[in-house]
């Protein structure tokens, strides 16, 4: 009778192979899939106001790089900045988002959902991200963000100002 089993026929699986899979699941398996994780909060659609001289001026607790993106149907800017920098792992933190035109005129009272994730690994956030809080100016506190892993992250933002609708992306690393 022939001897099957790997174990006992000197074929054996290296221990890195098998360590690098285990690693592999542990690090994706409790993520949802992008579309798992909206957040929102409503406004009210008003004109858009005055033009915004810096991404958030008016908020000091902002301190990683201001990342900027125009909408898909080039109806709104984003501009988002982290409280923090550098980018934490595996820990909650916010963020503030600022809306104007891309002519850089003031969005308030905007309808915003947040979500995203990472495409590449297509998983979304570990966390559930938030808008919590409408900062005038233009300006939207996001909370619960976490980046579970380095990589490539992106932050989706649907917006609904001015009786339009906009979807915005930005991407960036963690390092």
């Amino acid at each position: 009778m022939r001897n099957t089993n790997p174990m006992r026929t000197g074929k054996r699986f290296p221990a890195c192979f098998l360590l690098a899979i285990g690693l592999c699941l542990g690090a994706c398996s409790d993520e949802k899939s992008v579309s798992d994780t909206p957040a929102a909060i409503a406004g009210k659609p008003e004109a858009a106001q005055e033009t915004a001289e810096t991404p958030n001026a008016a908020d000091n607790t902002a301190k990683g790089p201001a990342l900027s993106e125009v909408g898909k149907n080039g109806l709104f800017q984003v501009t988002l900045q982290s409280d923090e920098a550098p980018l934490p792992l595996n820990r909650i933190h916010s963020w503030t988002a600022r809306i104007t035109t891309p002519e850089g005129r003031i969005v308030d009272d905007a309808i915003l959902m947040v979500y995203g994730g990472m495409p590449e690994h297509k998983h979304g956030f570990p966390s559930k991200p938030e808008v919590t809080a409408n900062l005038g100016d233009g300006r939207y506190r996001i909370e619960g963000v976490k980046f579970n892993m380095p990589g490539r992250w992106e932050m989706w933002f649907n917006v609904r100002a001015l009786d339009q609708d906009d979807k915005v992306i930005i991407s960036f690393d963690v390092p």
